[in-house]
């Protein structure tokens, strides 16, 4: 019973962490998580002060190269839709998948409508940005 006492402890408490930080922290343990300077995967501080935007690569390259961009969101913006454009509805991405849409096929759109922006069986979907 007591250890039934923990349990309910730790589910109270993980009820008072917003779901984003409860999501970036669970992306922190993965093994495809750089552990940089930002908090959103696929990003980091560069030396000049902008956020470079790059994803691994499955094939050559470790890395492939996106750009640099004047705020940290607009380089994880870059980062999913690359990994949108490379994975489709099994990329895990910085924010919501609804927000992008437009670079979903018509078949995953409407699975995304269908179940309300979480499609089935996709591993960790998305915080409402």
């Amino acid at each position: 019973s007591k250890l039934l006492d923990g349990e309910s402890n730790v589910l109270m408490c993980i009820d008072k962490i917003p779901i984003e930080d409860l999501v970036l922290a669970l992306r922190r343990k993965s093994r495809g998580f750089h552990r940089g300077t930002s908090k959103y995967r696929g990003v980091t501080r560069h030396q000049k002060g902008k956020w470079e935007a790059r994803i691994g690569q499955l094939v050559g390259k470790k890395y492939k190269y996106l750009g640099l961009y004047a705020t940290e969101d607009a380089a994880a913006e870059a980062y999913d839709k690359m990994a949108i454009k490379q994975r489709g509805l099994d990329a895990i991405t910085n924010f919501e998948v609804t927000k992008y849409l437009d670079l979903l096929s018509e078949e995953d759109r409407k699975l995304v409508d269908l179940h309300g922006g979480i499609p089935p069986g996709r591993g960790i979907q998305n915080p409402k940005s």
